[in-house]
């Protein structure tokens, strides 16, 4: 294999022209800029010419940061492709002098900067371009206080060419499924070289189809792109035929997969044989704890398998990974609250054959005071239908939630002088001193202003969430199911504790999908705007109902109530949260919110059970 294998040259930077003041304009929706990109020769993202050098294509796009937010698009209006590039575009705000403005190649929509680290995302499917890559996979950027941006890149990738025909696709992962692509963050110094931070969507397979739906043409080269990467034990690259027949080739050696470099693979298929791809199931059972958790079922397959679950206390939740090699196939179990141990079964069935899986679950040990509880943070937001402002808060949530998942649950108290009003809605805005809308609160101890900016404010969700698990460990479990018998709401609940306290306990109904009028400064008014997490009535006090626990004590509750047949049953949820005293623990507060802070939540749809949870 060695033979096969060298470093290309590294990529080209691109270069930088003469620095000069930033030219703007006035203009009717922001102001007029002009970037200038200069591109050097070298083995990068777009037109490579048949001398060696890149090309800038026509119609290249690239996002534009001036500030914290979502990028300006800017564009090329050139017709041919040229080393030399002007792109032009609007900004909201003009940079002064001693700024930065920061640059991405490509330009995606979704892509945000916070301030300070960028939020992208590097494809795990990409198509193939002969002699280059896909043009979307391939991050670069840079950072300027002139008109003149130098990018550079993030990444870097495997360079290979083929003997075989009819090869349609080429999946590379490492040997360990380390992360080569997905949702990344990363930074831009003061130098303009781009920084991985973090990979908080991780992607172990990157996938490359052939172009135009076709296949890989013989003797020439195609790139996959990835993040840099250290593979310890080396890689593999999966080779699919048209006729559905795979091969693959392992390098199994220590391999870094650096920033700018491709490394570079000639006739990687020669001498490998296509097989067809076996169903093969590679766990044949599952033993398990008796507290609910997830577990998984893993198989090799060509084709997606079917499967069968003969338990009610079994649930599929999704799969992750490529069945050609390998993939997970996620599960969850309830936890048991019966006496003795049970067996479940899955059947996972090929086009021909079905092979089951037993699923066995201890029974109960009833000490559940060793297990530590999973934490939910509570976001608050106050918010009113008249308030243009506030849809810009609405995506902070929603990003959130979005980015974190379950860490993140939230409730929308709507004023009492527009639609949805809260009939308790005084209470909490004197408890949490909110003097306008909208407002956020994090756990009952952080205020998260609008910031008319949503990334910005989204990140200020995300900072008070990590406070609050850094400074506050959860002490509270909650489980509890709800059903509604005609307009007959009830709710059965289980409170549990590890800590002897004075507790107070707030059980909600909200209302989702609640279609209607939402004033918005930003985007413009709206009469089908979707409001969600609406706060309809409270089944306790608003402020929550006070419980003493002992240490290590259980309490069960129950809560009726009818609902108005305005509501729309099937989109009715319960959120629970209990709050816990300070005590002698340190204060962390935006101001006096009161003696008490939110030690855990959850919630659930109505007619659903939210099962304690332990952490693993």
């Amino acid at each position: 294999m060695k033979n096969y294998w060298s470093y290309l040259i590294p990529l080209a930077l691109l270069a930088g022209c003469t620095a000069e003041p930033l030219a703007t304009e006035e203009n009717e929706g922001g102001s007029l800029m002009t970037l200038v990109a200069d591109m050097g020769d070298g083995d990068t993202r777009t037109v490579r010419q048949d001398d060696g050098k890149v090309f800038w294509s026509p119609g290249d796009e690239i996002a534009v940061f001036t500030k914290a937010g979502a990028p300006a698009r800017f564009t090329s209006s050139e017709t041919q492709p040229k080393q030399r590039v002007s792109f032009q575009g609007k900004v909201d705000d003009k940079p002064y002098a001693a700024s930065y403005l920061y640059a991405v190649y490509p330009y995606d929509p979704s892509t945000t900067f916070d301030g300070s680290t960028f939020h992208a995302t590097v494809p795990a499917r990409q198509t193939a371009v002969e002699d280059s890559f896909d043009p979307k996979a391939f991050l670069s950027g840079g950072s300027s206080r002139t008109q003149s941006v130098t990018f550079k890149h993030l990444g870097g990738g495997v360079k290979f060419s083929v003997t075989e025909e009819g090869i349609t696709a080429v999946t590379l992962y490492g040997v360990n499924e380390e992360p080569l692509a997905g949702q990344v963050d990363f930074a831009i110094g003061s130098d303009g070289v781009p920084t991985l931070k973090s990979v908080p969507g991780p992607e172990a397979y990157v996938t490359l189809t052939a172009p135009d739906g076709g296949t890989f043409e013989p003797g020439k080269y195609y790139h996959i792109a990835t993040l840099p990467a250290s593979l310890p034990d080396g890689f593999t690259l999966l080779f699919e035929r048209e006729d559905g027949r795979v091969a693959s080739r392992t390098v199994s050696k220590a391999v870094e997969i650096q920033r700018t470099h491709f490394l570079k693979l000639t006739e990687a298929d020669r001498n490998l044989t296509f097989t067809d791809v076996e169903f093969e199931l590679l766990t044949e059972s599952v033993n398990l704890s008796a507290k609910g958790q997830d577990f998984v079922i893993r198989v090799r397959s060509y084709e997606e398998p079917h499967f069968d679950i003969y338990a009610d206390w079994i649930t599929f939740v999704k799969s992750k990974g490529d069945r050609r090699v390998g993939a997970d196939y996620v599960f969850h179990v309830t936890r048991n609250k019966e006496t003795e141990a049970r067996t479940g079964f899955v059947s996972v069935c090929s086009d021909t054959n079905c092979y089951m899986v037993d699923v066995n679950q201890e029974a109960p040990d009833g000490n559940w005071t060793t297990e530590e509880f999973v934490h939910h943070s509570l976001g608050m937001r106050f918010t009113a239908t008249w308030c243009g402002y506030c849809p810009m808060m609405n995506t902070a949530f929603q990003m959130v939630k979005e980015e974190v998942g379950d860490k993140f649950l939230y409730a929308c108290f709507y004023a009492t002088s527009g639609n949805y009003g809260f009939a308790d809605m005084g209470v909490l805005e004197a408890q949490y001193a909110v003097d306008g809308y909208p407002t956020g609160i994090v756990d009952g101890r952080r205020a998260i202003g609008n910031m008319q900016q949503i990334s910005a404010t989204a990140s200020s969700i995300v900072s008070a969430i990590e406070e609050t698990e850094a400074n506050y460990p959860t002490v509270t479990g909650v489980e509890f199911s709800s059903a509604l018998s005609g307009s007959t709401l009830s709710v059965n609940l289980d409170l549990f504790a590890h800590v002897a306290d004075d507790y107070k306990l707030t059980v909600l109904v909200l209302e989702n999908g609640i279609v209607g009028h939402q004033t918005d400064y930003n985007d413009g008014d709206h009469e089908d705007f979707v409001h969600d997490k609406v706060v309809r009535q409270a089944l306790t006090s608003v402020s929550g109902d006070a419980v003493t626990m002992a240490e290590g004590d259980e309490k069960s509750f129950t809560f009726s109530t009818e609902i108005p047949s305005g509501w729309n049953k099937s989109n009715l949820e319960i959120l629970v949260y209990v709050q816990r005293p300070f005590g002698s623990q340190n204060r962390i507060q935006s101001g006096n919110y009161g003696d008490y802070y939110v030690d855990n939540a959850r919630s659930a749809a109505v007619g659903t059970t939210a099962e304690l949870e332990f952490a693993d």
